[in-house]
């Protein structure tokens, strides 16, 4: 065999290689069912449609009772009618208990007025995620103050990130 059908054998199975690996870590880096559920959430938000948001978040949820979806429902009906529309949103936070269980919090920012701390629970008792759980309030204010002032006690003499007065200046990452 010539030399260059050898490089070529070579160079062709590199790719292979590559693809495969590329493949693997594709499929290892695809976004969770649950996150994925909160990101159609959110998005539903974002377009004033707070009924459907709510549809969508308490789908197959077997064992919430239809008249506490009701409830979140005309909640987050009056809240987004004050507040006005969402604007962006990101995971704070993400605490998998086991395998089978996450409790997920998210703070969303909206027009008017303080964001909003939603915290979402999803558990699979088979293969598919269920959500468990779904709040939301704006009176974190003294969560957030007791966090800081543990990473203080914690963490004496690190530098804790300031939070900039004028959000327009940030820039994306």
């Amino acid at each position: 065999m010539a030399r260059w059908q050898k490089v070529g054998i070579l160079f062709g199975l590199t790719i292979i290689l590559s693809l495969s690996w590329l493949k693997i870590t594709w499929a290892e880096e695809e976004t969770p069912p649950y996150e994925a559920r909160i990101d159609s959430f959110f998005a539903l938000l974002q377009d004033q449609d707070s009924q459907a948001a709510v549809t969508l978040i308490y789908e197959n949820a077997d064992a919430i009772a239809e008249q506490a979806v009701e409830t979140v429902r005309e909640r987050l009906e009056t809240l987004s009618e004050e507040l006005g529309q969402v604007q962006a949103f990101e995971q704070i936070q993400a605490i998998p208990l086991g395998k089978r269980f996450i409790h997920l919090t998210y703070l969303s920012y909206f027009e008017r007025l303080q964001p909003l701390r939603f915290e979402f629970q999803f558990y699979r008792p088979d293969d598919e995620w269920k959500p468990l759980f779904m709040g939301f309030d704006d009176a974190f204010d003294e969560d957030i103050k007791a966090y800081a002032r543990r990473q203080l006690v914690e963490k004496p003499g690190e530098s804790i990130p300031i939070i900039s007065p004028n959000p327009e200046s940030d820039e994306d990452d």
